[in-house]
């Protein structure tokens, strides 16, 4: 990855269309910053959200998960059985 300071710098020295049009200049700063994964950042997210910590308790873990499900649309009864 691209430190920003090095970024900063280039930019700087160079004269470009992107110092001239800011939608240009965004789309290029996310071809060098944009999370090339987003599916493993949701996953990794989605697992550390479903972690049950040491100090709570199990009803208080399945209140959490429930809540997480009622976000995204899960039918509680349907999937019921998973917890």
């Amino acid at each position: 990855m691209t430190d920003p300071s090095e970024l900063v710098g280039n930019l700087s020295a160079e004269s470009g269309p992107c110092q001239q049009d800011f939608d240009l200049f965004s789309q290029d700063i996310a071809k060098v910053y944009v999370d090339k994964d987003p599916h493993r950042v949701a996953v990794i997210t989605l697992m550390q959200e479903y972690i049950q910590f040491p100090q709570e308790s199990v009803s208080a873990y399945v209140n959490h998960v429930k809540a997480n499900w009622r976000q995204v649309g899960w039918n509680l009864q349907k999937n019921e059985a998973v917890l």
